[in-house]
């Protein structure tokens, strides 16, 4: 059964889904800076220096936490890349279309729900943050 966005252009959802990324993106850099600002390490560095601040931070929690939103904006910067070289929204394990409802639920992904699972149930990993 086709999907019910199967017919929707690229350019009627790419600019909103780039304006998804750009949003979450910045809210990251805001989240962790406030972590490191918290941490007393933003005085050491900053966004841009980000190894130098953790290095001063001690607390486990806080550690994992920067470390996801580093993560997750390492898929944003990916995903944005891939728009602008046309290549989004399409499955790097089967290269099909990935349905504009899963592309709208997590803008960074790479892979189709199926091949999402299937990479999963073979490879024993599960999503690290939210996909």
């Amino acid at each position: 059964m086709p999907s019910k966005y199967a017919n929707i252009p690229p350019s009627e959802y790419l600019p909103k889904i780039k304006h998804i990324l750009l949003r979450r993106k910045a809210e990251l850099i805001e989240e962790v800076e406030k972590r490191l600002h918290e941490a007393g390490a933003a005085d050491a560095a900053g966004i841009d220096s980000i190894d130098a601040a953790m290095n001063g931070i001690e607390d486990e929690y806080t550690l994992n936490q920067i470390s996801k939103s580093l993560e997750l904006l390492d898929e944003i910067e990916d995903a944005l890349k891939r728009i602008e070289k046309g290549e989004y929204g399409y499955c790097s394990g089967c290269g099909e279309a990935i349905e504009l409802g899963r592309l709208k639920e997590v803008p960074s992904t790479r892979m189709c729900v199926k091949c999402r699972g299937k990479f999963e149930k073979e490879s024993g990993k599960f999503p690290r943050v939210k996909e």
